[in-house]
């Protein structure tokens, strides 16, 4: 069983938990963010309430334990974001006061899908032993140049959504600056067929290779070049998706050469640019025009597609 069959299995066992019931999530932190968007966009499972006592996020409709008053327990699950042992004496008698009980109609999440933070990432740290999430900065790098990145993984949420909307990611892709692998490790989640990535440091190149053998990628290609020295083999792609991995000199050349290879090769070219900082740079040549912003939970918070005229 890979990696996103083992994750479907977990959550089927959860989404059955609620079938024929109204399913509230308590806890509201980093993991149950994610079971929200989880459930929701994936498996299509709506939450009727959020309820964490210590949290209050504008915009947000997050409820206290109190609302329980006005629910009917044979007729809702619970389910917990976080272990089980972080759950306090008090808030476990309210619990059986409201008419919840373990194992019935209240489930711990960690308990049933990882005991870590969940997330995509960790949930493959955890399934696989991959390694995604721990940040490398530029000083850490094996090789110089003024023009990189620190090297973080993309926003899991946000590119998996991304990667179902339509017209986004075409054809075959190269992920530019792939780091650790992580965007491709998404994007193969999301059933893209064809992903490979450029990677200068020869360090997190082998990560990547490491990661997509635990994850059964055998047929993703990592190249460990200088993304300005990757030219010819350009022609073979028709999206390249670039998570912010440099600037400067080396952004230009860049899509430079991905301009040349539009023109040897006469085909529709999209690029997915994400923290998109070097803008008019993509437009300058006036190969590719803005077609598509995305509003997303990158720290820019767009994404920009270009498509060649």
């Amino acid at each position: 069983m890979n990696a996103v069959e083992s994750l479907n299995s977990k959550m089927f066992d959860v989404i059955k938990k609620c079938i024929g019931k109204q399913a509230i999530l308590y806890g509201y932190g980093k993991s149950g963010i994610f079971i929200e968007w989880l459930c929701s966009h994936v498996y299509g499972k709506k939450f009727t309430l959020v309820i964490d006592d210590k949290k209050a996020i504008p915009g947000i409709n997050l409820h206290r334990k109190i609302i329980l008053d006005y629910v009917d327990p044979k007729e809702t699950v619970i389910l917990v974001s976080f272990r089980r042992e972080r759950m306090t004496e008090n808030d476990m008698s309210q619990m059986t006061a409201y008419g919840y009980e373990e194992g019935k109609n209240l489930f711990y999440l960690k308990d049933m899908i990882i005991p870590d933070t969940l997330g995509l990432y960790s949930f493959l740290e955890h399934e696989c032993g991959t390694d995604f999430l721990k940040r490398v900065d530029q000083s850490e790098f094996d090789y110089e140049s003024p023009d990189a990145t620190a090297c973080g993984a993309s926003r899991e949420r946000s590119l998996l959504d991304m990667c179902q909307m339509p017209g986004i990611f075409n054809g075959k892709v190269l992920d530019f600056g792939c780091g650790k692998g992580a965007a491709i490790a998404i994007m193969k989640m999301a059933g893209i067929k064809e992903v490979d990535g450029v990677e200068q440091s020869h360090m997190l190149a082998e990560i990547a290779r490491d990661n997509m053998k635990k994850l059964g990628e055998n047929m993703v290609a990592i190249f460990n070049e200088d993304a300005t020295e990757f030219t010819d083999l350009l022609d073979m792609y028709d999206t390249f998706y670039l998570y912010d991995p440099f600037r400067g000199e080396t952004f230009k050349k860049v899509i430079k050469n991905i301009e040349e290879s539009v023109r040897r090769k006469d085909r529709n070219v999209t690029i997915v640019y994400a923290n998109p900082w070097l803008h008019r740079e993509v437009e300058a040549g006036g190969v590719f025009k803005l077609v598509k912003q995305i509003s997303t939970e990158f720290f820019l918070n767009i994404v920009n597609v270009y498509e060649n005229e």
